[in-house]
Protein backbone atom coordinates (compact mmCIF):
# COMPACT_ATOMS: atom_id res chain seq x y z
CA UNK A 1 0.00 0.00 0.00
CA UNK A 2 1.30 3.70 -1.13
CA UNK A 3 1.78 6.60 0.95
CA UNK A 4 -1.91 7.17 0.55
CA UNK A 5 -4.85 5.39 -1.84
CA UNK A 6 -5.82 7.48 -4.18
CA UNK A 7 -4.07 10.73 -5.70
CA UNK A 8 -5.51 13.21 -7.77
CA UNK A 9 -3.92 15.68 -10.45
CA UNK A 10 -5.59 18.64 -11.29
CA UNK A 11 -8.19 20.39 -8.83
CA UNK A 12 -10.94 21.61 -11.74
CA UNK A 13 -14.15 20.18 -10.89
CA UNK A 14 -13.20 16.62 -12.68
CA UNK A 15 -10.09 16.11 -10.01
CA UNK A 16 -12.47 17.39 -7.33
CA UNK A 17 -15.20 14.87 -8.16
CA UNK A 18 -12.97 12.22 -8.97
CA UNK A 19 -11.31 12.62 -5.33
CA UNK A 20 -14.61 12.86 -3.40
CA UNK A 21 -15.82 10.41 -5.03
CA UNK A 22 -13.01 8.15 -4.34
CA UNK A 23 -12.65 9.50 -0.65
CA UNK A 24 -16.71 8.48 -0.24
CA UNK A 25 -15.24 4.84 -0.63
CA UNK A 26 -12.90 5.04 2.46
CA UNK A 27 -9.76 5.88 0.46
CA UNK A 28 -7.23 8.26 1.67
CA UNK A 29 -7.38 10.65 -1.27
CA UNK A 30 -4.94 13.39 -1.77
CA UNK A 31 -5.50 16.12 -4.50
CA UNK A 32 -2.93 17.96 -5.92
CA UNK A 33 -3.19 21.46 -7.41
CA UNK A 34 -0.73 23.49 -8.69
CA UNK A 35 -2.19 26.94 -8.99
CA UNK A 36 -3.56 28.64 -5.93
CA UNK A 37 -7.20 27.91 -6.18
CA UNK A 38 -9.73 25.09 -7.15
CA UNK A 39 -11.49 25.40 -10.26
CA UNK A 40 -9.88 24.92 -13.45
CA UNK A 41 -11.80 26.31 -16.10
CA UNK A 42 -14.42 27.06 -13.82
CA UNK A 43 -12.96 29.41 -11.06
CA UNK A 44 -13.60 32.92 -10.65
CA UNK A 45 -11.95 35.93 -9.29
CA UNK A 46 -12.80 39.52 -7.48
CA UNK A 47 -11.47 42.94 -8.54
CA UNK A 48 -13.27 46.07 -6.94
CA UNK A 49 -16.76 44.42 -6.26
CA UNK A 50 -17.07 42.65 -9.14
CA UNK A 51 -16.88 38.73 -9.65
CA UNK A 52 -15.14 37.30 -12.84
CA UNK A 53 -15.49 33.85 -14.20
CA UNK A 54 -11.99 33.40 -16.04
CA UNK A 55 -13.92 30.25 -18.26
CA UNK A 56 -17.29 28.72 -18.12
CA UNK A 57 -20.18 31.51 -17.53
CA UNK A 58 -22.83 29.37 -16.95
CA UNK A 59 -24.27 25.84 -15.78
CA UNK A 60 -26.81 23.95 -18.66
CA UNK A 61 -27.65 20.90 -17.77
CA UNK A 62 -27.64 19.85 -13.76
CA UNK A 63 -28.37 16.50 -13.82
CA UNK A 64 -24.17 15.20 -14.43
CA UNK A 65 -23.76 17.35 -11.27
CA UNK A 66 -26.68 16.46 -9.03
CA UNK A 67 -25.97 12.94 -10.10
CA UNK A 68 -22.29 13.26 -8.76
CA UNK A 69 -23.62 15.26 -5.14
CA UNK A 70 -26.14 12.23 -5.04
CA UNK A 71 -23.21 10.05 -4.88
CA UNK A 72 -22.13 12.10 -2.20
CA UNK A 73 -24.52 11.81 -0.10
CA UNK A 74 -25.87 15.65 -0.39
CA UNK A 75 -28.36 17.12 -2.49
CA UNK A 76 -27.90 19.95 -5.17
CA UNK A 77 -29.93 22.13 -3.49
CA UNK A 78 -28.48 21.79 -0.34
CA UNK A 79 -24.59 22.40 -2.03
CA UNK A 80 -25.25 25.37 -4.37
CA UNK A 81 -27.70 28.24 -4.94
CA UNK A 82 -28.40 28.86 -8.43
CA UNK A 83 -30.18 31.50 -10.23
CA UNK A 84 -32.23 30.65 -13.04
CA UNK A 85 -30.69 32.74 -16.66
CA UNK A 86 -34.23 34.16 -18.55
CA UNK A 87 -33.52 35.15 -21.33
CA UNK A 88 -31.11 32.73 -22.40
CA UNK A 89 -29.80 33.99 -25.32
CA UNK A 90 -30.25 36.68 -27.84
CA UNK A 91 -28.87 36.37 -31.67
CA UNK A 92 -28.52 38.50 -34.62
CA UNK A 93 -29.06 36.80 -37.81
CA UNK A 94 -27.56 37.39 -41.56
CA UNK A 95 -30.28 39.86 -42.58
CA UNK A 96 -30.31 41.53 -38.92
CA UNK A 97 -33.44 40.12 -37.55
CA UNK A 98 -32.77 39.30 -33.52
CA UNK A 99 -34.06 36.66 -31.98
CA UNK A 100 -33.97 36.02 -28.14
CA UNK A 101 -35.10 33.15 -26.47
CA UNK A 102 -36.45 32.87 -23.14
CA UNK A 103 -35.85 29.72 -20.77
CA UNK A 104 -39.11 28.10 -21.08
CA UNK A 105 -40.40 24.90 -24.28
CA UNK A 106 -43.61 27.21 -25.17
CA UNK A 107 -41.45 30.70 -25.53
CA UNK A 108 -38.52 29.01 -27.23
CA UNK A 109 -41.45 27.65 -30.09
CA UNK A 110 -42.72 31.34 -29.97
CA UNK A 111 -39.22 32.70 -30.54
CA UNK A 112 -38.37 30.15 -33.16
CA UNK A 113 -42.09 30.71 -35.06
CA UNK A 114 -40.22 34.06 -35.52
CA UNK A 115 -37.90 32.74 -37.80
CA UNK A 116 -39.38 30.10 -39.33
CA UNK A 117 -43.12 28.24 -38.41
CA UNK A 118 -41.02 24.91 -39.78
CA UNK A 119 -38.86 25.34 -37.49
CA UNK A 120 -41.31 25.69 -34.00
CA UNK A 121 -42.63 22.83 -35.34
CA UNK A 122 -39.64 20.92 -35.52
CA UNK A 123 -37.87 21.91 -32.21
CA UNK A 124 -40.38 19.49 -30.39
CA UNK A 125 -38.68 16.45 -32.40
CA UNK A 126 -35.12 17.69 -31.80
CA UNK A 127 -35.84 18.14 -27.93
CA UNK A 128 -37.26 14.95 -27.60
CA UNK A 129 -34.29 13.26 -29.62
CA UNK A 130 -31.33 15.50 -27.67
CA UNK A 131 -33.12 14.61 -24.10
CA UNK A 132 -33.16 11.20 -24.97
CA UNK A 133 -29.43 11.16 -26.06
CA UNK A 134 -28.42 13.14 -22.92
CA UNK A 135 -29.64 10.69 -20.65
CA UNK A 136 -28.12 7.72 -22.36
CA UNK A 137 -24.93 9.63 -22.44
CA UNK A 138 -25.03 9.88 -19.14
CA UNK A 139 -25.97 6.39 -18.06
CA UNK A 140 -23.05 5.23 -20.41
CA UNK A 141 -19.70 7.35 -21.79
CA UNK A 142 -20.21 9.52 -19.45
CA UNK A 143 -20.35 7.18 -16.57
CA UNK A 144 -18.29 4.18 -17.82
CA UNK A 145 -14.95 3.51 -19.38
CA UNK A 146 -14.39 3.12 -22.76
CA UNK A 147 -11.10 2.56 -23.33
CA UNK A 148 -11.49 -0.32 -25.91
CA UNK A 149 -13.94 -2.02 -28.36
CA UNK A 150 -14.35 -4.73 -25.64
CA UNK A 151 -15.60 -1.52 -23.21
CA UNK A 152 -17.67 -0.36 -25.90
CA UNK A 153 -19.44 -3.58 -26.71
CA UNK A 154 -19.89 -4.06 -23.14
CA UNK A 155 -21.79 -0.93 -22.96
CA UNK A 156 -23.99 -1.92 -25.72
CA UNK A 157 -25.10 -4.71 -24.43
CA UNK A 158 -26.37 -3.49 -21.02
CA UNK A 159 -27.48 -0.29 -22.84
CA UNK A 160 -28.78 -0.69 -26.10
CA UNK A 161 -30.47 2.31 -26.69
CA UNK A 162 -27.20 3.54 -26.91
CA UNK A 163 -26.98 1.80 -30.40
CA UNK A 164 -29.83 4.27 -31.61
CA UNK A 165 -26.95 7.20 -31.45
CA UNK A 166 -24.08 5.61 -32.78
CA UNK A 167 -24.53 7.20 -35.84
CA UNK A 168 -24.21 10.46 -33.78
CA UNK A 169 -20.31 9.87 -33.23
CA UNK A 170 -19.45 10.01 -37.18
CA UNK A 171 -21.47 12.94 -38.49
CA UNK A 172 -21.01 16.44 -37.46
CA UNK A 173 -22.96 18.94 -35.32
CA UNK A 174 -23.86 20.86 -38.38
CA UNK A 175 -24.56 17.66 -40.17
CA UNK A 176 -27.09 16.78 -37.05
CA UNK A 177 -28.56 20.51 -36.92
CA UNK A 178 -29.51 20.12 -40.74
CA UNK A 179 -31.63 17.16 -40.24
CA UNK A 180 -34.27 19.03 -37.58
CA UNK A 181 -33.68 22.95 -38.56
CA UNK A 182 -33.12 25.49 -41.83
CA UNK A 183 -30.78 27.31 -42.46
CA UNK A 184 -31.92 30.35 -40.39
CA UNK A 185 -32.95 28.65 -36.81
CA UNK A 186 -29.27 26.68 -37.43
CA UNK A 187 -28.23 30.51 -37.67
CA UNK A 188 -29.30 30.93 -33.99
CA UNK A 189 -27.35 27.35 -33.29
CA UNK A 190 -24.11 26.94 -34.75
CA UNK A 191 -22.44 29.36 -32.13
CA UNK A 192 -22.61 26.90 -29.13
CA UNK A 193 -20.02 24.45 -31.22
CA UNK A 194 -17.36 27.21 -30.66
CA UNK A 195 -17.61 26.35 -27.21
CA UNK A 196 -16.18 23.12 -27.39
CA UNK A 197 -13.13 24.85 -29.97
CA UNK A 198 -14.34 23.70 -33.26
CA UNK A 199 -16.61 25.23 -35.64
CA UNK A 200 -19.76 23.34 -36.42
CA UNK A 201 -18.61 21.61 -39.56
CA UNK A 202 -16.17 19.86 -37.37
CA UNK A 203 -17.93 19.02 -33.84
CA UNK A 204 -18.81 15.63 -33.53
CA UNK A 205 -22.30 15.02 -33.61
CA UNK A 206 -22.67 14.04 -30.59
CA UNK A 207 -22.68 17.25 -29.40
CA UNK A 208 -26.01 18.35 -30.87
CA UNK A 209 -27.54 18.63 -27.56
CA UNK A 210 -25.57 21.92 -26.76
CA UNK A 211 -28.55 24.08 -28.13
CA UNK A 212 -30.65 21.88 -26.45
CA UNK A 213 -29.58 21.91 -22.98
CA UNK A 214 -28.84 26.17 -23.24
CA UNK A 215 -31.95 26.82 -24.44
CA UNK A 216 -34.10 24.19 -21.61
CA UNK A 217 -32.58 26.95 -19.59
CA UNK A 218 -28.96 27.91 -18.53
CA UNK A 219 -28.35 28.44 -14.19
CA UNK A 220 -25.61 31.12 -12.48
CA UNK A 221 -24.39 29.65 -9.00
CA UNK A 222 -24.59 32.44 -6.83
CA UNK A 223 -21.36 33.85 -5.78
CA UNK A 224 -19.29 33.06 -9.44
CA UNK A 225 -18.61 29.83 -10.92
CA UNK A 226 -15.93 28.54 -8.60
CA UNK A 227 -19.06 28.13 -6.16
CA UNK A 228 -19.67 24.64 -7.77
CA UNK A 229 -15.97 23.67 -7.48
CA UNK A 230 -15.78 24.67 -3.89
CA UNK A 231 -19.04 22.73 -2.88
CA UNK A 232 -17.31 19.56 -4.26
CA UNK A 233 -14.29 20.48 -2.65
CA UNK A 234 -16.52 21.00 0.53
CA UNK A 235 -18.21 17.44 0.47
CA UNK A 236 -15.14 16.02 -0.62
CA UNK A 237 -13.40 17.24 2.66
CA UNK A 238 -16.55 15.84 4.29
CA UNK A 239 -15.74 12.64 3.30
CA UNK A 240 -11.58 12.78 4.24
CA UNK A 241 -10.49 14.00 0.97
CA UNK A 242 -7.13 15.94 1.43
CA UNK A 243 -6.71 19.17 -1.14
CA UNK A 244 -3.04 20.10 -1.54
CA UNK A 245 -2.61 24.06 -3.60
CA UNK A 246 0.55 25.16 -5.05
CA UNK A 247 1.83 21.74 -5.32
CA UNK A 248 3.10 21.18 -9.03
CA UNK A 249 3.73 17.53 -9.71
CA UNK A 250 6.84 17.14 -11.99
CA UNK A 251 6.20 13.22 -12.96
CA UNK A 252 4.24 10.08 -12.74
CA UNK A 253 6.03 7.12 -11.14
CA UNK A 254 5.71 3.67 -13.54
CA UNK A 255 6.09 0.70 -13.06
CA UNK A 256 5.73 -2.36 -14.77
CA UNK A 257 3.36 -0.88 -16.54
CA UNK A 258 1.06 0.76 -13.97
CA UNK A 259 1.21 3.77 -12.42
CA UNK A 260 2.66 3.53 -8.69
CA UNK A 261 2.77 7.46 -7.26
CA UNK A 262 3.97 11.19 -8.45
CA UNK A 263 7.04 12.85 -7.71
CA UNK A 264 6.72 16.69 -6.83
CA UNK A 265 8.10 19.78 -7.73
CA UNK A 266 9.91 20.04 -4.62
CA UNK A 267 11.55 16.23 -5.39
CA UNK A 268 8.75 14.49 -3.06
CA UNK A 269 7.80 11.29 -4.05
CA UNK A 270 4.38 10.39 -2.64
CA UNK A 271 3.50 6.37 -3.69
CA UNK A 272 -0.25 5.41 -4.44
CA UNK A 273 -2.22 2.60 -5.15
CA UNK A 274 -4.33 4.67 -7.31
CA UNK A 275 -3.14 7.87 -10.02
CA UNK A 276 -5.89 9.95 -11.41
CA UNK A 277 -5.18 13.06 -13.74
CA UNK A 278 -7.54 15.90 -15.19
CA UNK A 279 -4.33 17.25 -16.81
CA UNK A 280 -4.73 17.57 -21.05
CA UNK A 281 -3.19 14.38 -22.85
CA UNK A 282 -0.19 15.97 -24.01
CA UNK A 283 1.32 17.25 -20.47
CA UNK A 284 -0.09 13.86 -19.32
CA UNK A 285 1.93 11.22 -21.61
CA UNK A 286 4.83 13.05 -22.45
CA UNK A 287 6.13 15.36 -20.36
CA UNK A 288 4.71 13.18 -16.90
CA UNK A 289 4.54 9.86 -17.76
CA UNK A 290 7.16 9.81 -20.70
CA UNK A 291 7.02 8.03 -23.77
CA UNK A 292 9.38 5.32 -22.72
CA UNK A 293 6.45 3.94 -20.80
CA UNK A 294 3.77 4.61 -24.05
CA UNK A 295 2.83 1.95 -26.69
CA UNK A 296 3.56 3.27 -30.48
CA UNK A 297 0.07 4.35 -31.30
CA UNK A 298 -0.65 5.97 -28.01
CA UNK A 299 2.66 8.09 -29.08
CA UNK A 300 2.00 9.27 -32.19
CA UNK A 301 -1.30 9.91 -30.98
CA UNK A 302 -0.46 12.50 -28.60
CA UNK A 303 2.32 13.65 -30.80
CA UNK A 304 -0.47 14.40 -33.30
CA UNK A 305 -2.50 16.76 -30.84
CA UNK A 306 -1.54 20.52 -31.60
CA UNK A 307 -2.44 23.47 -28.82
CA UNK A 308 -3.94 26.29 -30.13
CA UNK A 309 -3.11 29.66 -30.07
CA UNK A 310 -3.55 31.56 -26.65
CA UNK A 311 -5.57 34.13 -26.20
CA UNK A 312 -5.41 37.36 -24.31
CA UNK A 313 -8.75 38.06 -22.50
CA UNK A 314 -10.30 41.25 -21.34
CA UNK A 315 -13.04 41.52 -17.85
CA UNK A 316 -15.37 44.49 -18.40
CA UNK A 317 -17.43 45.13 -15.15
CA UNK A 318 -20.24 47.20 -15.26
CA UNK A 319 -24.32 47.62 -14.24
CA UNK A 320 -25.90 45.77 -17.34
CA UNK A 321 -28.69 47.54 -19.12
CA UNK A 322 -31.95 46.29 -18.47
CA UNK A 323 -33.81 48.19 -21.30
CA UNK A 324 -31.46 45.22 -23.08
CA UNK A 325 -34.38 42.73 -22.10
CA UNK A 326 -32.09 40.72 -19.88
CA UNK A 327 -29.79 39.97 -22.30
CA UNK A 328 -25.77 41.17 -22.49
CA UNK A 329 -25.06 42.11 -26.48
CA UNK A 330 -20.92 41.72 -26.95
CA UNK A 331 -20.14 42.09 -30.78
CA UNK A 332 -18.73 38.30 -32.25
CA UNK A 333 -18.29 36.79 -35.56
CA UNK A 334 -21.34 34.72 -36.19
CA UNK A 335 -20.83 31.26 -37.85
CA UNK A 336 -22.84 31.94 -40.87
CA UNK A 337 -22.47 35.47 -41.81
CA UNK A 338 -21.16 38.89 -41.25
CA UNK A 339 -23.83 40.05 -38.83
CA UNK A 340 -22.14 40.30 -35.01
CA UNK A 341 -23.58 37.76 -33.23
CA UNK A 342 -24.81 38.88 -29.47
CA UNK A 343 -25.43 37.05 -26.67
CA UNK A 344 -25.21 36.14 -23.29
CA UNK A 345 -27.13 34.36 -20.99
CA UNK A 346 -26.54 36.33 -17.36
CA UNK A 347 -28.55 35.63 -14.02
CA UNK A 348 -31.10 38.28 -12.83
CA UNK A 349 -29.83 40.59 -10.47
CA UNK A 350 -26.50 39.48 -10.73
CA UNK A 351 -24.29 42.53 -10.93
CA UNK A 352 -21.96 41.48 -13.99
CA UNK A 353 -23.23 40.27 -17.42
CA UNK A 354 -21.66 37.22 -18.10
CA UNK A 355 -19.09 37.32 -21.08
CA UNK A 356 -19.15 34.82 -23.68
CA UNK A 357 -18.59 35.48 -27.19
CA UNK A 358 -16.32 38.31 -27.22
CA UNK A 359 -13.97 35.50 -26.65
CA UNK A 360 -15.28 33.02 -29.18
CA UNK A 361 -15.07 35.97 -31.80
CA UNK A 362 -11.13 36.23 -30.71
CA UNK A 363 -10.84 32.09 -30.95
CA UNK A 364 -12.50 32.25 -34.70
CA UNK A 365 -10.00 34.43 -35.86
CA UNK A 366 -6.70 33.11 -34.21
CA UNK A 367 -7.25 29.76 -35.65
CA UNK A 368 -6.58 31.06 -38.84
CA UNK A 369 -5.21 34.36 -39.08
CA UNK A 370 -1.76 36.57 -37.52
CA UNK A 371 -2.30 38.00 -33.76
CA UNK A 372 -1.88 41.60 -35.20
CA UNK A 373 -3.96 40.87 -38.09
CA UNK A 374 -6.54 39.59 -35.91
CA UNK A 375 -6.63 42.38 -33.16
CA UNK A 376 -6.73 44.53 -36.19
CA UNK A 377 -9.78 43.05 -37.29
CA UNK A 378 -11.54 43.43 -33.80
CA UNK A 379 -10.32 47.34 -33.78
CA UNK A 380 -11.91 48.24 -37.03
CA UNK A 381 -14.88 46.45 -35.47
CA UNK A 382 -15.17 44.37 -38.82
CA UNK A 383 -17.62 40.55 -38.37
CA UNK A 384 -15.61 37.79 -40.68
CA UNK A 385 -18.05 35.43 -41.50
CA UNK A 386 -16.76 32.16 -40.65
CA UNK A 387 -16.38 30.14 -44.21
CA UNK A 388 -13.61 32.79 -44.35
CA UNK A 389 -11.51 31.49 -41.41
CA UNK A 390 -9.44 29.07 -41.71
CA UNK A 391 -10.08 25.54 -40.25
CA UNK A 392 -7.96 24.84 -36.82
CA UNK A 393 -5.17 21.46 -37.69
CA UNK A 394 -6.33 19.40 -34.52
CA UNK A 395 -7.89 19.80 -31.42
CA UNK A 396 -8.17 22.90 -29.81
CA UNK A 397 -7.13 23.55 -26.09
CA UNK A 398 -8.37 26.03 -23.86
Amino acid sequence: MGDVEAIVIGAGCGGLSAGALLASQGRRVLVLEQSDAVGGCASSFQREGYTFDVGASVFEVLESLRRTLAALGTTLQDELSLIPCDPTVAVALRDGQRITFPASPGGIVEALAAVSVEDARNWGRYAAYCADLYEVLLDTVYSQPVSTLADLLRILRRRPRMVRYLPSFLTSYQALLARHFTDRAQQCFAFQALTMGLPPELLPGIYAFLPYGQLQGPWYPRGGMIRIPKALQRVGERHGMTLQLRTPVRKVLVERQRAIGVVLADGTEVRSDVVVSILNAKTLYQQLIGADHLPGIVRRGVRSYRYDNALPVVFLGGRPDTAAGGASHLPGAHPGGDQPLVAGPRAAAHPTPAVRNARLADLQRSLARPRREACADRAAGRHLPWRRLGRPQGPVHH
